[in-house]
């Protein structure tokens, strides 16, 4: 009888076996993201073999699912997988600090249908996340995304995989001229195209418009706007050109910290059209205003997938030390392979010779 029970309980422990499953995502140039309210960044698909070949992707609204003010942060199981039509997971998501510690974490126990999702609109503060405590959340401007599933049954393991994707960023440096500026209408446009060797044509529309100020301080703006819908312009910086070929600083935007992103990026100038008039001969030879911008967009997606998988954990962690060579205990003449090998190199034996 307590043989048969001790059987039966060995068996329900099987049965009830651990398995666990991390994904590690890394997001390069994350401050870049294009993404308006409500538009998600989807990481590479991956599949979990210990979870009955389950497919699943991370989702990330950087700019917030339902809310500006926050990053939202969502497990998606994929529409097509060949795993069962339900499974139960527990799952935990979490951004990671430079030494791997937990600095955002929530998950529960949840029943995954082929195409539903779980996780968190409300995710992480993005101005924690992208301003106040920048050098914890990004460092060299990389997020580091991590999703762990757990399940119980079949024999248990553990097993990891990580995945990266890359924002593709560009600079743009160039020079514009307002020629004639004294006469410069209120509200004129001239816009002006500036060509991406990277993507062989015209990226950014750039404008310098004076606004229709009182008391004759019409304030000057630089309006920066995608040429192309697959681009998105992130931050410029503006200099302006004295008569002594000096560049003199005179506007910025950023609006990667923006809660609304616009479609074009205002750069007001620190000069007004009076303030400049004034001092014409410094800053305006020939009646002429040139200013050298610096404009930085992101392009897209540059590259993602799937890197490294290691399967086996449980039996052998990733952290277990690796000896260099082996010996043969016991051998009067016992010495690693890795000392033969330096001793043939040596040596410069022609084996062909022998």
């Amino acid at each position: 009888m307590w043989a048969f029970q001790l059987v039966e309980k060995m068996a329900s422990l099987v049965t009830k076996a651990r398995n666990e499953f991390t994904f590690i995502w890394r997001v390069e140039n994350y401050s870049h993201c294009w993404h308006k309210f409500g538009e998600e960044l989807v990481s590479p698909v991956f599949v979990v073999d210990l979870m009955q070949k389950t497919a699943w992707t991370l989702c990330l609204y950087p700019r917030g699912y339902d809310d500006c003010h926050f990053i939202s942060f969502f497990l998606q199981r994929e529409e097509l997988d060949v795993g069962p039509p339900v499974i139960e997971v527990n799952y935990e998501l979490s951004f990671l600090a430079p030494d791997g510690s937990n600095l955002f974490k929530a998950g529960k126990n949840e029943f995954f249908k082929n195409g539903s999702g779980y996780g968190k609109s409300r995710f992480a503060p993005r101005s924690e996340v992208l301003i106040e405590k920048r050098d914890l959340y990004l460092p060299q401007d990389t997020l580091t995304v991590c999703c762990k599933l757990f399940t119980l049954g079949g024999n248990g393991g553990e097993a990891q995989s990580h995945a990266r994707t890359r924002i593709q960023i560009e600079t743009l440096s160039f020079a514009y001229t307002v020629e004639d500026f004294c006469n410069l209408i209120p509200c004129h446009t001239g816009t002006v195209e500036v060509e991406s060797s990277s993507m062989g044509r015209s990226s950014v529309l750039v404008d310098v418009i004076a606004t229709d100020g009182s008391c004759c301080e019409e304030k000057l703006m630089v309006e920066i706007k995608p040429a192309i819908k697959e681009i998105e312009v992130v931050s410029c910086k503006i200099y302006l050109l004295d008569a002594s070929r000096n560049l003199v600083k005179c506007g910025r935007a950023d609006n990667r910290f923006d809660l609304i992103k616009e479609d074009a990026l205002n750069v007001p100038l620190l000069f007004s059209k009076k303030k400049l008039m004034e001092k014409s001969d410094e800053y305006l030879p020939q009646n002429s205003l040139t200013l050298r911008c610096e404009c930085t967009f992101s392009v897209a997606l540059e590259f993602e997938k799937i890197e490294k998988t290691v399967h086996g954990l449980h039996l052998i962690p990733e952290s277990t030390p690796i000896r260099d060579g082996f010996t043969i205990e016991g051998s009067p003449n016992s010495h690693s392979i890795s000392s033969d090998f330096m001793s043939f190199y040596n040596e410069q034996v022609d084996i062909f010779k022998q």
